[in-house]
């Protein structure tokens, strides 16, 4: 087969690889097929995992931009001092995005959840408390810290979708009854 050394195709075809599809195809051929491919990885995650796509696009995002925009001093300050740190995540995430696009068919998966929730995740989180770090909240005479309010939030975010996981979503088999 083509991975054995030696391996020569036959006559009048060429072994697929980055250069005859660079040949056949037209850039914006490849823009709509990273598009589209995007399109259905998101509509996949979104059917077949929606605790992990709730936690991290209705939770972990907003509250993000939120944050940036509140303490945009610290977040500004985060991505002077630290630029290295800020490339790494957006190679991870815009790769892995990039990569899974192209090959929808294989890209909504667990390997895409396991591969980007719990990073995103952790991100997320560490982000949280280094931009709410020693900020309080004074409701009624009584002060919180808004580390510990985020806390409590993104627990009952996650308890409820767990919750619903296992009454619903853990239960259901694909290509079976």
């Amino acid at each position: 087969g083509i991975s054995n050394a030696g391996f020569v195709p036959p006559e009048g075809h060429e072994v697929p690889s980055a250069m005859p599809y660079l040949r056949s195809h037209s850039l914006g051929e490849m823009a709509a097929r990273l598009d589209q491919g995007w399109r259905d990885v998101v509509i996949k995650v979104k059917a077949r995992y929606r605790g992990a796509y709730t936690v991290i696009k209705k939770w972990c995002l907003p509250a993000l931009l939120v944050l940036g925009i509140v303490f945009w001093r610290r977040a500004w300050h985060s991505l002077r001092t630290q630029p290295v740190v800020w490339l790494f995540l957006a190679g991870l995430f815009v790769g892995y995005g990039i990569l899974y696009a192209w090959y929808q068919a294989i890209g909504a998966g667990p390997r895409l959840i396991l591969a980007l929730f719990l990073p995103a995740l952790f991100f997320a989180t560490v982000a949280i408390h280094r931009l709410t770090e020693g900020k309080t909240l004074t409701f009624r005479g009584r002060t919180l810290s808004l580390r510990h309010a985020i806390n409590a939030v993104a627990l009952a975010v996650i308890s409820i979708q767990s919750i619903l996981l296992l009454t619903g979503d853990y239960w259901t088999v694909e290509g079976g009854r």
